[in-house]
């Protein structure tokens, strides 16, 4: 679904601020992938050309075989914080993408209603942003970006501001909403658990420039839930990733 090739970004031109260095990676149909690093190490800059919203300097990237130059309604993104338009309700803002798109959101009424149950926030479709809790929020923003059915969904540390329980309930509603609608996902978090618990493989990142130190499946049993925390496999994949991760800040450093 998703092809990087050697890619490197530099920001100001060719003797500027080299912040992704040759970085391969491929995202399979269907495959939830977690990127991890320290921060500046590049993982948003990723996204954001993973999105077309950012040109990469050198290097290739396609989505579906074809280069990524451009914002595509094929990629759906959900931002660290929900972004939703306070003097619109909840079903207002899930519509909103269509209505630029489209100009005709109603048309798509049912299907973000349907979404929005799906998520929980059925009855809620009327409320403003501020009515809404934390967690519920950035469920709209998930509904927002699900209801142009994407085939791919980036997500860019979508639970970073959330307390720790809140985050616990939003990985596992995550979990349903990514087994239900099987969206290809990018998730970019700081959080080693998380990437573990939510992928089938995770990206480990190396300080500035951004290089890949290793690419890590996880071989975890699906559906998960939160139990997985506590096996004995579960600990050593997180021990592994946080040993790369402090081997790369100790060179460093």
């Amino acid at each position: 679904m998703i092809a990087v090739t050697n890619l490197t970004k530099r920001y100001g031109g060719p003797e500027g601020l080299l912040a992704l260095d040759d970085i391969s990676l491929s995202v399979n149909d269907g495959e939830f992938v977690s990127i991890v690093g320290p921060s500046g190490c590049g993982k948003s800059t990723l996204l954001k050309i993973v999105a077309g919203l950012l040109r990469h300097s050198k290097g290739s990237i396609a989505l579906g075989g074809s280069p990524i130059r451009e914002p595509s309604r094929d990629v759906g993104v959900v931002f660290q914080a929900p972004v939703l338009l306070p003097w619109r309700t909840i079903l207002e803002n899930v519509l909103f993408p269509l209505e630029i798109r489209t100009g005709q959101p109603q048309k798509y009424r049912d299907r973000a209603m349907d979404l929005l149950e799906m998520a929980g926030l059925r009855g809620f479709d009327g409320c403003y942003p501020h009515e809404l809790s934390g967690g519920m929020q950035q469920r709209a923003g998930i509904v927002r970006a699900l209801v142009q059915d994407p085939k791919v969904l980036l997500m860019d540390e979508p639970f970073g501001a959330l307390d720790a329980m809140t985050r616990e309930q939003m990985n596992m509603e995550l979990l349903r909403i990514w087994s239900k609608y099987k969206k290809t996902v990018v998730f970019v978090t700081h959080s080693i658990p998380e990437s573990v618990l939510l992928s089938d493989k995770v990206v480990v990142m190396t300080p500035r420039p951004g290089r890949i130190a290793e690419i890590i499946p996880i071989d975890l049993p699906r559906p998960r839930d939160l139990s997985v925390i506590n096996t004995e496999a579960f600990g050593a994949y997180a021990t592994r990733i946080r040993g790369l991760l402090n081997a790369k800040e100790d060179v460093t450093g």
